[in-house]
């Protein structure tokens, strides 16, 4: 297991700089110095394979480990980590997996939709704690986060600078300040302190 994590880790550098369509097993195999025989063992075919460096990808992001956390927990999650996973994600590698690799493309729509749902789940719970607004409904929320987990595969999203960032993280703060109380705001700011702090540690 150790070394397939290994094969992994080294074929999602392959596919950021080279792309994933132009590259064969075997041109991925002769990039990380393994034999074909040697890949082939661990993954039989390139879309295997595709499908083991999402799944790996998604493991390491830690906005996908805090799903039974509260809506304003996620709020906070989504503004300091959407931006900065939009700069680290290949565009490329977005497009050509919505484009050719339908099975894979299938897979990680579906969990990002259920990450979109898991929100729109806890909107209930985050107005009866007095951290949302009443007014805002859950399906408000799924189509928030929905948006823009479609928009990684968007054609005009393959270029990404910091000017793009900072606006990316504008919205998100704008459509989370009209959704919360004075409670949630106070409950974000301080998490935000608390992590800012930790960072510094």
């Amino acid at each position: 297991m150790e070394r397939e994590i290994l094969i992994i880790q080294q074929v999602v550098g392959v596919f950021r700089l080279y792309g994933i369509r132009s590259l064969s097993l075997e041109e991925i195999a002769k990039l990380i110095n393994l034999t074909s025989h040697t890949l082939r063992k661990y993954f039989r075919t390139k879309e295997l394979l595709l499908l083991k460096c999402v799944t790996y990808r998604i493991s390491q992001e830690e906005i996908f480990n805090n799903a039974d956390e509260c809506l304003p927990d996620m709020m906070v999650d989504f503004v300091e980590v959407y931006p900065e996973l939009c700069g680290k994600l290949s565009r490329r590698c977005c497009l050509e997996i919505k484009k050719y690799y339908h099975d894979v493309f299938h897979f990680l729509d579906n969990f990002l939709d259920s990450y979109a749902v898991a929100c729109r789940d806890k909107v209930e719970d985050a107005i009866v704690n007095g951290y949302v607004r009443p007014t805002v409904s859950p399906h408000l929320v799924y189509t928030f986060f929905s948006k823009h987990w479609s928009n990684l595969f968007m054609p005009d999203a393959c270029s990404f600078s910091l000017s793009e960032s900072l606006e990316i993280t504008k919205r998100i703060q704008a459509f989370t300040r009209e959704i919360v109380t004075i409670k949630g705001q106070i409950y974000i700011n301080e998490k935000l302190k608390n992590r800012s702090y930790n960072e510094a540690d």
